[in-house]
């Protein structure tokens, strides 16, 4: 978990190999996490989560905000490859690719049982998290 701006954020990380990311990686993608969430006031739960992607083409950071009780925002950077610790925001209004949705399909579902169904529980929903391992599968 991570704390920026204002956003208890859930991270989750991609490669296409398993491995895991580098410290240093992680360290620009929080710093540039930073910056994504600032302009955005919560306006409730202060609930988010982030996907970080090291895919083909790019390496990509996805944050996602929950807002206006039921409704997810999304930001979005990417930096190349060859250059993975670069990140510079999304302009196009993407939500993300096919291996990142199954994470966001995941996290629909949490904030449904943990903030919607029941009592609303932010430490419920911080800590209810998608089981480690491959995704994309049909």
């Amino acid at each position: 978990m991570a704390v920026a701006a204002r956003w208890q954020v859930k991270r989750y990380e991609l490669t296409l190999d398993g491995e895991e990311l580098p410290p240093s990686l992680r360290a620009a993608a929080d710093q540039m996490m930073e910056t994504m969430v600032a302009p955005f006031e919560p306006d409730g739960p202060e609930g988010a989560f982030s996907v970080l992607h090291s895919g083909e083409d790019a390496v990509w950071l996805n944050v996602y905000m929950w807002c206006q009780e039921a409704i997810v925002r999304c930001v979005m950077a990417s930096a190349p490859q060859d250059d993975p610790e670069s990140f510079e925001p999304l302009k196009e209004p993407l939500i993300g690719c096919v291996w990142e949705l199954p994470i966001l399909e995941f996290e629909r579902s949490s904030w449904v049982r943990n903030m919607l169904l029941i009592e609303p529980s932010l430490g419920a929903y911080l800590r209810d998290r998608r089981p480690a391992g491959l995704v994309g599968g049909p």
